[in-house]
């Protein structure tokens, strides 16, 4: 089992992780535009793991505990996971956003799938 001082850091190393790729895939394009890319994913990795994970839950509770339920739920919370750093991107004009937000999204997916699933067993 993960211990609770892992998942603590959990935030800070999602910010390290994917805020260092956001600037990497985005280097080419100079310095400014790659720390500002990097900051904002960052920015966005540091606080999608509370954002996310609570949209799932709410959606999970009121949609239903079971089937369609967690399926809304997934799509509902991955809808909000993309569309936080599609806009910081858009709005800090990163030429490589599908890039930049790629690993971050497919983390991501596995994540609300895997906190779902334990909130489903936890229903039961």
């Amino acid at each position: 089992m993960i211990s609770k001082r892992l998942l603590d850091f959990a935030p800070l190393l999602a910010a390290i992780v994917f805020g260092s790729w956001a600037a990497f895939v985005n280097r080419e394009y100079g310095s400014d535009i790659a720390i500002r890319s990097g900051l904002g994913q960052a920015a966005y990795a540091l606080f999608s793991t509370w954002i996310v994970s609570t949209t799932a839950e709410r959606v999970f509770s009121m949609a239903g505990r079971r089937g369609r339920g967690a399926l809304l739920s997934f799509f509902t919370a991955f809808i909000v996971m993309i569309s936080i750093p599609l806009t910081i991107h858009y709005a800090l004009a990163t030429p490589e956003i599908l890039n930049a937000i790629l690993p971050g999204a497919i983390w991501g997916s596995g994540y609300i799938g895997s906190y779902l699933w334990v909130l489903s067993r936890s229903a039961r």
